[in-house]
């Protein structure tokens, strides 16, 4: 399970360092914004994905998080407690 969620944090990583080039191709400016053509550089379209690949870049690394935490107590209560005697 840890390699599977480092494999997706890892995405999710290289993702975000693609976050500004690939926005910058969507918006066709540095300052992200869009008109309201219907041209996918700068249009509405573009936005749309802007925002789409924005949010998921969030939601996937606060995903991730919570599951190993999860993950982290489900362990902690699964273990054997120690012997008291």
């Amino acid at each position: 399970m840890n390699k599977i969620l480092a494999s997706l944090l890892k995405g999710i990583l290289s993702l975000s360092i693609l976050w500004a080039p690939i926005s910058y191709l969507l918006a066709g400016n540095f300052s992200f914004t869009f008109s309201g053509t219907e041209d996918l550089q700068g249009g509405q379209e573009a936005m749309k994905i802007f925002w789409v690949f924005s949010y998921s870049i969030v939601i996937g690394t606060l995903l991730i998080f919570v599951l190993y935490w999860l993950k982290t107590i489900m362990n902690k209560g699964f273990q054997k407690p120690p012997n008291s005697s």
